[in-house]
């Protein structure tokens, strides 16, 4: 299955919070997720997007830029 998912600690099943990409990076209050996208190529160019869990649409966060890789939160969460 396609997806991003989690599993508790100490095991159990795993729970699909939304998402499809690479890359996964939960925010530091843990409610987002940034994530990459492979959009076909050559060269490949990649999107980055921030999902909040329990929603189903997520926000494209690298608007015009050509390519995007391996998002990375702030300290604070505010930025990428």
């Amino acid at each position: 299955p396609e997806g991003f998912f989690v599993v508790a600690a100490l095991g159990g099943e795993p729970r699909r919070i939304g998402g499809s990409g690479t890359v996964p990076r939960f925010s530091p209050d843990g409610r987002r997720i940034a994530y990459q996208t492979r959009l076909g190529g050559p060269p490949p160019l990649r999107k980055c997007f921030v999902l909040r869990i329990g929603e189903t649409a997520p926000e494209v966060v690298s608007g015009d830029l050509q390519s995007c890789l391996s998002p990375q939160w702030s300290p604070d969460g505010r930025y990428l």
